[in-house]
């Protein structure tokens, strides 16, 4: 996946309305068919057996299955689509064991990131793009139960397609799985509010020559699409319907106009669409070629019949508004998948209905737009989101970018630890706070933004400084779990006293008043608030987020000039 024009060579589109795990098995197909000859010159390459070598048994079973496939080459789309099904064994076969064995395989002496840093320092955007169906490994290598046999058998990294059927659980990693989903459906009231036209420009070679109006219909007719799982969600019926203020769906959404899109593991409500839906392989690598856009906020899949209502599937304006800031304000100091724009979905939550997911009401509901991007998993029995940086790997592969964050009074951690140092430039590299961090399979960039805050003590401007009495009511609020009564330096911030008693005595007095005020948003006391990571994200006040709060669809158009003032440092 490149931001070059994708050549006309063994170009082909991803189906838009085929149903079910065909699109997928489809570019599996259209891989084998244009770059047999890396198969071929793998399967007749000298080897010894080993762990990471095929067995002779296995190389006759891949040439075998290759042949089967190869018979289909010549099919047309609606053969082809077909035919895929019954060849899914050998699919996964030819392009399992070739991506396992020869693609994926480390060369000696070099680690699994540095493979993929190197691949990512080959790429137009220098940003490792997400996995095709084309990278597919067969996972269960490293989901046996033995943990040392795991260990060896695993890539390293995790960048590959994890094939799946069925019912899926976004909510669940080991329901999770790579799909290309169809039937995604066309916004038709949507409308840009917020765009990066000259990074677009610049990603994407048809955008170079357009005014800033046929950027944002470009964007518009490739990116604003909702799943029809969302749809099926908002039609009579569904649980999102008396919520919002839609009457008639086919008002906002046209149903014959569709598109397929990539959904990666860990990838929740986003999907990546590729421009024009188009794609290519490089029969000298194997590597694939396409441009896509990362978009959040396109729903729930299909594939996943039932969801909790507080996974409503949908973003809020309020959300995106400030993610997209604070990916400006930390790309200033750290690497980050950059954003394109904010598309407004052209309808909302009703004035008096409650979002599910936020606990507000009225929300709006928007796109977000980003760079395409892979997401990292960070060891072989990975039981958290895929995309989520584990606390030992935070602290050693990626410990660069969270000293960095720390240094600049930002944080993502139910627990800062910086309330009990001396400020940002007293680093202990305690993780024990609890960080939310959110990268690509390199860990080279930051890819999510929505739980980050920035502390009192921040060097930042004070647009982006949550005030001290946020800090005091977020540790009031979550102060059973956030240790308070065990450190007398957190109950001095939280309740005026270094006393441990005192403080405690002066919880269970103000708990009541506490609660009220928490309303539906959480329980006092609990790990986190109902809606949200932390209590320090519930209590934010900073004017950064309070106006991301409060702006209107008509008001996102003031977000690239506060940027402007509130990034001067």
């Amino acid at each position: 996946v490149t931001a070059n024009k994708v050549t006309t060579r063994n170009m082909w589109r991803l189906p838009s309305d085929v149903g079910g795990a065909r699109g997928g098995l489809a570019v599996m197909a259209r891989w084998a068919f244009a770059c047999r000859g890396l198969v071929r010159a793998w399967l007749a390459s000298p080897t010894r057996e080993t762990r990471r070598q095929p067995s002779a048994e296995l190389r006759a079973a891949v040439a075998r299955d290759l042949d089967a496939v190869l018979v289909h080459e010549h099919d047309d789309e609606a053969t082809l689509m077909a035919s895929v099904v019954g060849l899914e064994a050998q699919l996964l076969n030819v392009v399992g064991a070739y991506n396992y064995y020869c693609r994926f395989k480390q060369e000696d002496g070099s680690t699994p990131l540095g493979t993929l840093r190197r691949l990512e320092a080959q790429d137009p955007m220098k940003l490792l793009p997400p996995p095709l169906p084309s990278d597919y490994v067969d996972d269960s290598l490293w989901q046996t139960g033995n943990d040392a046999a795991d260990q060896s058998a695993w890539l390293g990294h995790g960048y590959y397609w994890k094939h799946g059927s069925g019912e899926m659980d976004k909510d669940n990693a080991f329901s999770d799985f790579d799909v290309v989903e169809d039937r995604f459906c066309r916004l038709t009231k949507a409308e840009v509010l917020v765009a990066d036209r000259e990074l677009l420009r610049a990603n994407f070679t048809e955008c170079a020559g357009m005014s800033d109006e046929q950027v944002d219909l470009w964007l518009l007719d490739q990116a604003a699409y909702i799943s029809e799982g969302q749809v099926s969600r908002m039609q009579l019926g569904g649980d999102m319907h008396d919520l919002l203020d839609v009457t008639n769906v086919a008002d906002f959404v046209d149903a014959s106009r569709r598109k397929a899109g990539l959904r990666q593991k860990g990838g929740g409500r986003a999907a990546a669409f590729l421009v024009d839906s188009a794609y290519a392989f490089d029969p000298s690598t194997g590597a694939a070629h396409a441009r896509a856009l990362d978009v959040k906020g396109v729903g729930t899949s299909r594939l996943q019949p039932v969801c909790e209502p507080r996974a409503c599937g949908f973003l809020p304006l309020a959300d995106a508004l400030k993610e997209y800031a604070f990916e400006r304000l930390i790309a200033k100091f750290a690497p980050t998948v950059r954003y394109y724009a904010i598309i407004d979905c052209g309808f909302g939550f009703r004035a008096d209905a409650v979002n599910p997911a936020t606990g507000y009401r009225g929300d709006r509901c928007a796109l977000l737009l980003r760079q395409r991007q892979s997401r990292c998993v960070t060891a072989h029995d990975e039981v958290v989101f895929y995309s989520v940086v584990r606390q030992g790997v935070l602290g050693t592969q990626f410990d660069t970018v969270r000293r960095a964050l720390f240094a600049h009074g930002v944080s993502s951690e139910q627990l800062p630890r910086t309330l009990l140092l001396r400020g940002p430039s007293d680093d202990s590299g305690d993780l024990s706070g609890e960080w939310n961090v959110q990268a690509d399979a390199p860990l080279t960039h930051l890819l999510d933004f929505s739980h980050f805050y920035v502390l009192p003590c921040s060097p930042l401007p004070s647009a982006w400084r949550m005030s001290e009495a946020a800090v005091k009511a977020a540790l009031q609020l979550g102060a059973e779990h956030l240790g308070v009564f065990g450190d007398p330096a957190l109950c001095t911030l939280a309740f005026g006293t270094p006393d441990l008693a005192q403080a405690r005595a002066a919880y269970e007095e103000m708990r009541p008043a506490l609660q009220q005020r928490t309303g539906e948003t959480g329980r006092v006391g609990d790990r986190k608030p109902a809606h949200s990571w932390s209590w320090f994200l519930e209590t934010d006040d900073s004017v950064a987020a309070t106006w991301a709060l409060h702006a209107t669809p008509a008001d996102a158009a003031q977000l690239p000039s506060l940027l402007a003032e509130w990034l001067q440092f």
